[in-house]
């Protein structure tokens, strides 16, 4: 299933595409369940697609838990776990966490209320624990599970993973997950993890060139021409991430978005981008500098020619080996 693009106003909200029908309360309500993946490079919209489905399910009276893996934390046990379990148990009174805990979710608690590896009973135990916690949860209504990155998760909530995907049916239980391309993520064990549970994959489109120009028209100026839009859809390669960066590092700048300035998307090159975005604009496949890196996508027109006559006479203002400092600021995936 492939996530289209709707960069218009009024259009339907990415969570329609995400989440299945209104969950019912009553008798019948387990249509509420299994399993989603979003897939897809960094800075695609994962993330957002993850936070509209939550806004959405919460506003519809659905419990919603949310965990994020993180490149630095996959050596920390059941990390995705207690993410996604520790503040259900933290704002809980002693009959809530007695109810949590009740028959065999008592063989979770270990893991949730003492901090240990697992210590406390064997990986499978604990793994049907942790399952009849998310069931007993369940019970008092429909529960949605988000986890993002899912890619940098520790081995075992990746096992908790596998195990919950597979028992879903019978529970109104559903488990959203964002990841990398499996072929991509370097992990054996994430990648037949993912593609051993056979979730139903959304994959986000880029960024067409008509959608780049809305956006650049909205957060840089009404007044940019066409050929600008376009050397800014090819400078990102339509990732909404990398674009949103530019139209940054532009307003900054205070490039004005007409034809004779496309050259400047010269100066907007990874190490002036990374400054604000960290590690994640090169982890991006296919992108390795401004503007010319992002690959062709078909139908796009060349590279503007008046850019490559700008770089050719050198009456660009900056160039690639000078490129101006980027105005540090809060970025978002």
């Amino acid at each position: 299933m492939v996530l289209r693009n709707h960069p218009a106003g009024g259009s339907p909200s990415p969570a329609v595409a995400v989440l299945p029908a209104a969950p019912p309360c009553a008798p019948g309500r387990a249509v509420w369940y299994g399993g989603r993946l979003g897939e897809g490079a960094a800075g695609i919209g994962k993330t957002v697609l993850l936070a509209a489905a939550r806004d959405h399910a919460g506003s519809r009276g659905v419990r919603v838990l949310s965990a994020t893996g993180a490149e630095l934390e996959r050596e920390y046990a059941f990390g995705i776990v207690r993410q996604l379990l520790e503040p259900v148990w933290r704002r809980a009174d002693r009959t809530q966490r007695a109810e949590l805990f009740e028959g065999a979710a008592a063989l979770a608690e270990p893991v949730l209320v003492e901090h240990t590896d697992g210590t406390g009973g064997t990986l499978g135990s604990i793994l049907h624990g942790l399952f009849w916690v998310c069931a007993n949860l369940a019970d008092r209504g429909p529960l949605l599970l988000t986890i993002d990155d899912v890619h940098w998760a520790d081995d075992a909530s990746l096992r908790f993973i596998a195990y919950l995907a597979r028992r879903t049916t019978d529970l109104p239980v559903l488990l959203l997950l964002a990841a990398r391309p499996v072929s991509s993520v370097g992990s054996d064990l994430v990648a037949s993890t993912l593609a051993g549970l056979r979730l139903e994959t959304l994959r986000p489109n880029v960024l067409s060139i008509d959608a780049v120009g809305e956006l650049v028209r909205a957060r840089l100026s009404p007044d940019a021409d066409d050929e600008f839009c376009r050397a800014c859809a090819h400078a990102s390669g339509g990732n909404p991430f990398l674009l949103a960066e530019a139209i940054l590092a532009l307003r900054a700048d205070k490039v004005r978005p007409v034809a004779a300035a496309t050259g400047r998307l010269d100066a907007l090159r990874a190490d002036n981008v990374s400054m604000r975005c960290g590690p994640t604009t090169s982890r991006v496949p296919g992108w390795s500098g401004w503007p010319g890196s992002a690959r062709t996508r078909p139908g796009w027109p060349a590279r503007s020619p008046s850019s490559a006559r700008m770089r050719r006479s050198g009456t660009s203002r900056a160039s690639p080996t000078s490129p101006r400092p980027a105005r540090r600021s809060r970025s978002t995936r």
